[in-house]
């Protein structure tokens, strides 16, 4: 096994889907989005962006050495785009196999839930919402394959919202899942008395996913993807409570759009948050009009309970 350059870069958030395209095309292998940095409530820029312009770190993984096509890059080209070249180093090969059985073993999700990453087992398809499967110890049993990369419960932001969706009353509650990804979030959201719930994401293949595993598990999340936006369509009834275990980075724009979905006094779980950044990250809340109701933290992570005004 080779090993791989890891080489990372900050760029305009707007210009992440070009840039990143760009890099496959000229032959990454692989890559991971992460934030950037909040400044007063919002996004702050990199050197060479506009003012209150948002950015992101990509950090693109390529063969060692890299192709002839980044060699032969044109670095001025990017820095008029507002992409910055932060460094690199090499990453040793990984045997991806082994981490993967090292995470298929079932484990305890909260007080009532047990997940198992294993394999679907298709004789499951179809079971009815009424009838959950349960461990021997009486939890909720949930299938959440580890084969995909939408999550299956053992990060640090899921264990949080989980912890928080045990604590809530969500008997009756119609629910917004923002980045449903496997749609861990939503299945435990029904299993706990939610009345209806609805995620969607922006990439299609989570949607699927998500699909999938619900059909498993005899949810009824309404999926959908895209953006926000297309629940405008058709008069959406309010919702009760959003569910947001995204980077903030990627979702702070959108939060007057979901709080339009919300009705007064509904309420927003936001995950994904590090503590590191408390201050700032409840600072940006507080601009889009949400007021603090509690917290839970998981080493550097932190779940945040907000409340949408009562209005006029």
């Amino acid at each position: 096994m080779e090993p791989y350059l890891l080489r990372t870069y900050r760029l305009p958030a707007d210009a992440e889907d070009d840039f990143v395209a760009e890099l496959w095309a000229r032959g990454c292998v692989g890559c991971e989005i992460k934030g950037g940095g909040i400044d007063g409530g919002e996004l702050s820029p990199p050197s060479s962006a506009a003012p209150g312009e948002g950015r992101v770190i990509v950090e693109a993984y390529l063969p060692s050495p890299p192709p002839a096509a980044f060699a032969d890059l044109d670095s001025a080209a990017w820095d008029r785009r507002g992409i910055e070249t932060l460094g690199e180093r090499v990453i040793e090969p990984t045997d991806w196999l082994e981490e993967h059985r090292a995470r298929s073993q079932p484990f305890d999700l909260g007080k009532r839930f047990r997940i198992d990453p294993g394999d679907l087992d298709p004789e499951a398809l179809g079971r009815k919402q009424s009838d959950p499967e349960a461990t021997e110890d009486g939890r909720w049993l949930l299938r959440i394959p580890a084969q995909n990369a939408f999550g299956t419960g053992s990060h640090e932001s899921t264990r949080l919202m989980v912890r928080w969706l045990e604590d809530l009353d969500l008997r009756g509650l119609r629910v917004l899942d923002v980045g449903i990804g496997s749609g861990i979030l939503s299945f435990v959201a029904e299993r706990l008395g939610a009345a209806w719930t609805a995620g969607f994401d922006m990439d299609p293949p989570s949607v699927c996913i998500a699909g999938l595993n619900g059909c498993v598990h005899g949810c009824g999340t309404a999926l959908f993807a895209g953006r926000i936006d297309a629940l405008a369509v058709g008069g959406v009834p309010p919702f009760d409570l959003a569910l947001v275990n995204v980077l903030p980075e990627r979702v702070l724009g959108d939060y007057p759009r979901i709080l339009g979905l919300l009705r007064p006094g509904g309420r927003v779980l936001s995950s994904g948050n590090l503590t590191s950044r408390r201050a700032e990250l409840l600072a940006a809340f507080g601009g889009h009009g949400l007021a603090f109701r509690g917290e839970k933290t998981d080493g550097e992570w932190s779940a945040f309970l907000l409340q949408k005004g009562e209005g006029p």
